[in-house]
């Protein structure tokens, strides 16, 4: 390979995430050869984005053998560009890695609090080394002091001075220290819900169901980047431009192990003013889900007496359409759906010569009861006098 070439695997396409910092789903282009010596900053900015078929806002490359906490650099102007190439021509292999950030996050912010996050683990762990060292002292001269009635009483009496005797069990305080992560209780009271890192929830429509309860007891008009099957991004609030305009950030994916939808990161800090109108996270069928109470006592709630109620419970502009859809929504959730497949078939059969039975007419109606029957039989007579009258 030319001293002047390099090999680059471009990574786009994907979503940064902070705590702990790593970069999901991207798409990997591999670039062979690439003569970047013959090119300026703006030249090679301009050859990825027709690589990628899409604008390189923000552009990220990693120093060799190190994770993106430690490694991750900014490539933006010519001073970059020239570090970039010191990096990439540092050993002989001349590989090196590019990442794009679609999404315009602080990436060097994030990888700040990590480490001073790190730093704090570190600490946390030496501490609970120094404690396992005690403990395994104590217990080694224990053992050395057992024979001693006297000296036993004056090691625990010393010990006990220096509170290093654990007040629990070992054991019980080991099992403290396993980290568990919330799950969430659909039955827990609507305007209570709060997300929380590392919730676990039945699927995606659950989570995005406490989210809505979050928003409109909080008013905070959260909206959705990335709604797909594997893939939950919500932001709070946008600017003229659509991007959004609260710190706010929650991204939540699958597990791969259990069959349920996780908070993986969380940035909850709000810097936005209260909400009547939440746009589409309002949707008729959570207002269907929380006037069904309501809707079962009364079953001939009127549209503008619903959207007077979610506009006094809840402080939401709704319409008298969408409490249209909520209703018919509850009905069909308090006495069930039949699909396609609905009313009744009503059915007249007789005999003929042969004693074999054969229908003579029939009728669908939405329910069968004694109005139906006789509004059936009724016209069936009707039919039958007249055919007798023609015969």
């Amino acid at each position: 390979m030319s001293r002047d070439s390099l090999n680059i695997d471009v990574y786009h396409k994907g979503v940064f995430s902070p705590n702990p910092f790593v970069y999901f789903y991207p798409h990997k282009v591999p670039v062979m050869g690439l003569d970047v010596c013959n090119m300026d900053f703006m030249e090679f900015k301009t050859y990825l984005q027709k690589l990628i078929n899409n604008r390189c806002r923000d552009m990220y490359y990693c120093l060799k053998n190190q994770s993106l906490v430690d490694g991750l650099r900014e490539l933006r102007d010519e001073d970059d560009y020239v570090r970039f190439l010191d990096v990439g021509f540092d050993d002989d292999d001349n590989q090196i890695s590019i990442y794009i950030d679609d999404y315009h996050e602080p990436l060097l912010d994030w990888i700040e609090e990590e480490k001073l996050k790190n730093g704090t683990v570190v600490l946390k762990h030496m501490k609970m080394m120094w404690t396992r060292y005690c403990r395994m002292i104590y217990r080694w001269t224990m053992k050395l002091m057992m024979r001693t009635f006297n000296g036993l009483k004056l090691l625990i009496l010393f010990l006990s001075q220096k509170n290093l005797i654990p007040e629990r069990g070992i054991e019980e305080e080991a099992s403290d220290k396993v980290k568990k992560h919330p799950i969430h209780d659909p039955n827990q009271k609507w305007d209570t819900m709060m997300p929380e890192l590392g919730m676990k929830f039945s699927d995606r429509d659950d989570l995005k169901h406490m989210l809505t309860n979050y928003a409109v007891s909080k008013g905070y008009s959260l909206w959705y980047e990335k709604n797909e099957a594997t893939t939950l991004l919500v932001r709070c609030s946008k600017n003229e431009k659509g991007k959004p305009s609260c710190p706010f950030r929650l991204w939540g994916s699958p597990m791969n192990k259990e069959n349920s939808f996780q908070i993986n990161s969380l940035i909850d800090k709000h810097n936005c003013a209260r909400q009547q109108i939440l746009g589409c996270l309002v949707t008729y069928k959570w207002i269907g889900k929380m006037l069904i109470a309501d809707i079962l006592e009364r079953p001939k709630f009127s549209y503008r007496k619903m959207e007077e109620v979610v506009r006094k419970d809840y402080g939401l502009k709704v319409s008298l359409g969408q409490c249209r859809n909520a209703k018919y929504f509850a009905l069909d959730e308090i006495s069930g759906n039949l699909g396609i497949c609905r009313g009744e078939l009503l059915t007249a059969v007789g005999r003929d010569a042969n004693n074999q039975m054969y229908p003579l007419a029939w009728a669908v109606v939405p329910v069968e009861n004694k109005e139906t029957w006789m509004w059936f039989i009724d016209l069936l007579l009707e039919d039958i006098d007249t055919l007798q009258s023609v015969m």
